[in-house]
């Protein structure tokens, strides 16, 4: 540090600086040809293979002696073009719409409900059958039973028909077909 200037600074200021630069890519040599990329995709859509496995196709392809390429080169290709999907033919099912009850003003759709209750034993439980107006959320009519059986149902419900002038808002399975 002769000269106020420390020996660091002194040749790290004198070495020239290069700009850092990004790499040129290149495909590497071993690379798949334009012509060669479509004839794989060709083959991977083939009526032979359409509904295969990527696996499967290659399996089958070195079973006869033929190399194409490997999985993820043919993954890769078909990611490229848009093609990546399940490659079997798979039954296509809409989904169920839920039937949907829509009250404008009370006493139109009621539900009901049944909650288990404690009851007065240790071990024992009660039923709470609850019938609501879903509009105004009033509880229309409600029972306890010891029990949860069909008939009950079917005698709390039209209970509650009964209960509010003989209205029946309902739609649902028949009371009939509760038993």
């Amino acid at each position: 540090m002769a000269d106020g200037v420390g020996r660091s600074t002194l040749y790290r200021n004198r070495t020239p600086r290069t700009e850092h630069r990004q790499p040129i890519r290149t495909a590497p040599p071993n690379a798949l040809s334009r012509e060669e990329r479509d004839h794989l995709v060709s083959v991977l859509n083939s009526q032979e293979f359409r509904d295969k496995s990527v696996r499967q196709v290659r399996a089958a392809l070195l079973d006869r002696g033929l190399y194409l390429a490997s999985p993820s080169t043919m993954y890769r290709e078909l990611r490229r073009r848009g093609q990546v999907r399940e490659r079997r033919a798979l039954a296509r099912h809409e989904a169920k719409k839920k039937s949907q009850l829509i009250a404008d003003r009370p006493n139109r759709v009621w539900s009901w409900d049944i909650t288990r209750l404690r009851g007065p034993v240790r071990g024992q439980f009660l039923d709470l059958h609850v019938m609501l107006d879903i509009y105004s959320r009033y509880a229309v009519h409600w029972e306890v039973h010891t029990r949860e059986s069909g008939l009950l149902a079917r005698a709390f419900i039209e209970n509650a028909i009964r209960g509010n002038g003989g209205i029946a808002p309902m739609r649902s399975i028949p009371v009939e077909a509760l038993r």
